[in-house]
């Protein structure tokens, strides 16, 4: 069916502009000036392919060049073209590296317990994917004392000054799908709750009782 095709490819395009958003990328550079400690002990998942800002480069190499630029840390990329990467990876346990930046290869087979925070520039919907990268920071970690995690979840929500559609409700849905998910278990529940909660009333998002 040619309205299906279309209907598909625009939504794949609708999920690329959400993975690539160019705000996450302004909105990395204003956290790691406003707190550089943030990003010490931690994984950044970034997308793959180029940035949309002016530079001309990958998004992998935008967001390694700003956290050593703006935050002075010491950074190795992990995708699957990274060398050595059980090398990488014993440094990074060994505080050699301060940030890993990966692109979905640190989602399965790698345990790090010493993790601390991990920040999400790009995501699927997959619920296998968000349950996998909690657990990659969740383990405790006797050596270093570790008893809790952080989790940054950059979500891409419409400008305000745009008319309500219902496709953006769509949208803001399934980026609060998966923050509903890492919430279910944090410290700081209510308050995100409270967040979600106006996001829902503003975009007219409502949940299917489970019961019926």
């Amino acid at each position: 069916n040619r309205d299906e095709h279309k209907l598909q490819r625009l939504l794949n395009e609708r999920s690329r502009i959400i993975k690539k958003a160019q705000n996450k990328e302004l909105q990395l550079i204003r956290e790691i000036k406003n707190d550089r400690t943030k990003f010490v002990n931690s994984v950044v998942y970034c997308g793959a392919g180029k940035t949309n800002l002016k530079e001309e480069q990958s998004i992998l190499h935008f967001v390694t060049r700003a956290l050593y630029k703006y935050g002075r840390l010491r950074v190795s990329s992990y995708t699957s073209k990274t060398e050595k990467r059980d090398e990488v990876l014993a440094q990074f346990e060994n505080n050699f590296y301060d940030t890993l930046v990966a692109i979905k290869c640190f989602d399965q087979g790698v345990d790090v317990p010493k993790l601390e925070k991990i920040h999400l520039m790009a995501s699927d919907s997959i619920k296998r994917q968000t349950v996998q990268r909690r657990g990659r920071v969740l383990r405790k970690c006797a050596e270093t004392g570790k008893n809790m995690a952080y989790i940054y979840d950059y979500i891409v929500i419409p400008p305000s000054n745009l008319q309500y559609e219902k496709t953006m409700s769509t949208l803001v849905k399934n980026e609060l799908l998966r923050v509903e998910e890492y919430v279910r278990l944090a410290n700081n529940r209510d308050e995100i709750r409270r967040i979600i909660a106006k996001c829902q009333e503003k975009y007219l998002i409502y949940y299917e009782d489970e019961n019926e």
